[in-house]
């Protein structure tokens, strides 16, 4: 049992981040839009791909352990 309230704290430190960078991400996407100097832009576009990165991610490892606890639900 101990095992299960590990993986549903796992699960929501993942929530957290992925609610996080899923911000950073729409934030940084719309501010490249309306900010002029070319520096700033790359800057944006850097933290974007960053962020869609730490998404991908942060989905990858959610799927894992909602396998792990199918696992769990088969024994």
């Amino acid at each position: 049992m101990q095992e299960l309230e590990i993986i549903g704290k796992e699960i929501e430190i993942y929530k957290i981040k992925l609610f996080l960078f899923i911000a950073i991400s729409g934030g940084s996407w719309v501010y490249i839009f309306k900010l002029d100097g070319i520096v700033f832009e790359m800057i944006l576009v850097f933290v974007f791909f960053v962020a869609s990165f730490g998404i991908f991610s942060n989905i990858l490892k959610l799927g894992d352990l909602q396998i792990e606890l199918k696992g769990f639900k088969n024994d």
